[in-house]
């Protein structure tokens, strides 16, 4: 999600969804468009009750050098996800999250259909949670 301010009539908070950035094609004004992480975290859906995860996974595709780790560090704190996402040397990038069950399987599926790169498979595990990580991280 891309957050910011809107100035004159109708002053306010701006959000628009990270699916719609693919469409920008300019790479200073995508870079422009970066989102406050407090505000982030204030956004973060507070669920009363969840069953707490971890998934591990590994994407492979196109999806180094091209913007991927930050706008899937974006996505994962809308979700109110810890954990991080690092590139590996053979090209893939690993994927770490702990939380709600129902928002770390969310943000796998908005891994399968990134608007960031080209994502051509992803295998993940689901594992007992941690409770490691108190935000979510770019490595």
């Amino acid at each position: 999600m891309v957050i910011g301010d809107v100035i004159g009539k109708g002053t306010g908070r701006l959000f628009v969804p990270d699916y719609i950035t693919k469409y920008i094609t300019s790479k200073s004004l995508l870079m422009k468009l970066t989102m406050d992480i407090d505000v982030l975290r204030s956004l973060r859906r507070q669920q009363v009750r969840c069953e707490k995860v971890r998934v591990e996974a590994r994407v492979f595709g196109d999806v180094q050098g091209v913007g991927f780790r930050p706008t899937l560090r974006r996505q994962a704190l809308s979700f109110g996800l810890t954990g991080y996402v690092r590139n590996l040397p053979d090209g893939s990038v690993e994927v770490v999250i702990e939380g709600c069950r129902e928002d770390a399987m969310a943000l796998i599926e908005w891994i399968r259909s990134s608007p960031v790169g080209s994502v051509d498979m992803i295998n993940y595990v689901v594992r007992q949670y941690n409770g490691e990580f108190v935000d979510f991280e770019v490595r």
